[in-house]
């Protein structure tokens, strides 16, 4: 599988709330950074299930990809969020992709 479709399959249970099929994207061992941090602010795969599964409560929650790159094991997606507070949210996402899992993935909000 090549990381694009690693990120085209997590992104597809992502709007579909499946949290089973989104957390199976992801390495155990995952970090999530807000870029520019040294630490990551999410580290291992139960602690994504844990906030996921909050997040996926709430049925407006959805994503839309504006524009992608994909280089090598990384990807860089443009996204629109909605159902997160009451504006559209836009986030650059740059994902790092090994062994068919989401590895790390670095967040500008």
């Amino acid at each position: 599988m090549t990381p694009e479709e690693v990120i085209s399959r997590q992104l597809d249970a992502y709007n579909a709330h499946d949290l089973d099929g989104f957390c199976s994207c992801y390495a155990e061992t995952i970090e999530l950074y807000n870029l520019g941090e040294a630490e990551p602010y999410l580290r291992s795969k139960s602690a994504l299930r844990e906030v996921y599964a909050k997040k996926f409560a709430n049925p407006a929650l959805k994503v839309r990809i504006k524009n992608r790159i994909a280089q090598g094991c990384h990807v860089i997606d443009q996204e629109e969020v909605q159902g997160v507070g009451d504006k559209l949210l836009h986030v650059i996402v740059i994902y790092e992709v090994a062994d068919d899992h989401i590895a790390r993935a670095r967040f500008i909000r």
